[in-house]
């Protein structure tokens, strides 16, 4: 399979060609539209968790791990959901940012350019964004439990930062890509000046 010619941003040698680039070709391009499917149902359940059903107020309780017993505690009106899916839509939407990132390097992929600089820029923006929704995911959370109930007597308003396990390992997981991604960048970086000096 003969390769494309890559933009300026890519550096010489950056190309894969035979069964290499064949199977890198069909493993992404059905990530690709795993991704797709996964963004659009990030943005369905955002919405989804906020609409009025008979299982509403238990999902709500789930999502932000709080015991059944305060359920009843939170607001539910049309108004305070509006602030709910305002709040809980931050996250989401640097998780779908992400994945646009990860859509635009499998693409690359597709085009036989998997070693260059940009996408190493790519990771890094994917590590930043994940790192963010480790940061933001959590505080969407407090600040959600903290505005439907907000109205509330002193005993009946909740006012602790809502943080279990999970949260805490996707934070390390942001920050962990996000150093490796950096080594990476500047690792491509270096290798693009001394393929360009030579």
């Amino acid at each position: 399979m003969p390769c494309p010619s890559p933009p300026p941003e890519w550096p010489p040698n950056a190309c894969l060609t035979g069964s290499s680039q064949q199977t890198i070709t069909h493993v992404a391009t059905w990530a690709r539209w795993f991704f797709l499917l996964v963004s659009i149902l990030l943005a369905i359940g955002s919405i989804g968790l906020w609409l009025p059903s008979s299982e509403f107020l238990p999902d709500l309780t789930t999502y932000l791990d709080l015991p059944a017993e305060q359920a009843h505690w939170l607001n539910t009106s049309p108004l305070y959901r509006l602030v709910g899916f305002v709040i809980t839509l931050v996250p989401a939407l640097l998780l779908i940012r992400s994945i646009n990132h990860a859509r635009h390097m499998l693409d690359s992929f597709r085009h036989g350019h998997v070693l260059t600089l940009l996408n190493a820029m790519r990771l890094r923006s994917i590590a930043s964004l994940v790192t963010g929704f480790g940061i933001a995911f959590p505080l969407s959370k407090t600040l959600t439990a903290l505005a439907l109930t907000a109205t509330n007597p002193p005993e009946r308003q909740i006012h602790i930062i809502i943080l279990n396990l999970s949260d805490i390992m996707l934070l390390s997981l942001g920050v962990f890509m996000w150093v490796l991604s950096w080594v990476m960048v500047e690792a491509a970086r270096v290798g693009e000046e001394n393929s360009r000096f030579v």
